[in-house]
């Protein structure tokens, strides 16, 4: 019975350690993915349209389902006299997000 109590409190120690590293590591990614917007951003601004759309991708790659990154990296892809890409890109900002299109 002690050894199953003993038992029990080790999971339970486990499972709170896990359910905080889990936490810490969502966390982690948004502040990344929160980082590279704003530097997609800046360098949006700068009219650095590779380095945007660099940032832009890796965002993606950890959070597809943002519209607002796919519309940002469209207008570099625009500017870039890539209107294809853009199109493309625009169109699955919409996808996420329907009422984008208006």
């Amino acid at each position: 019975m002690v050894v199953y109590q003993h038992l029990r409190r080790a999971m339970a120690a486990m499972l709170i350690v896990m359910v905080f590293m889990a936490g810490s590591a969502a966390c982690q990614k948004q502040d990344e993915v929160e980082g590279l917007f704003e530097r997609g951003n800046v360098c949006l601004e700068k009219k650095d349209y590779q380095g945007a759309i660099e940032a832009y991708k890796k965002i993606i790659s950890l959070n597809p389902d943002r519209p607002v990154v796919w519309f940002n990296w469209s207008t570099a892809l625009k500017h870039l006299g890539l209107y294809e890409e853009a199109i493309e890109k625009v169109k699955t900002a919409v996808k996420y997000k329907p009422d984008y299109a208006e």
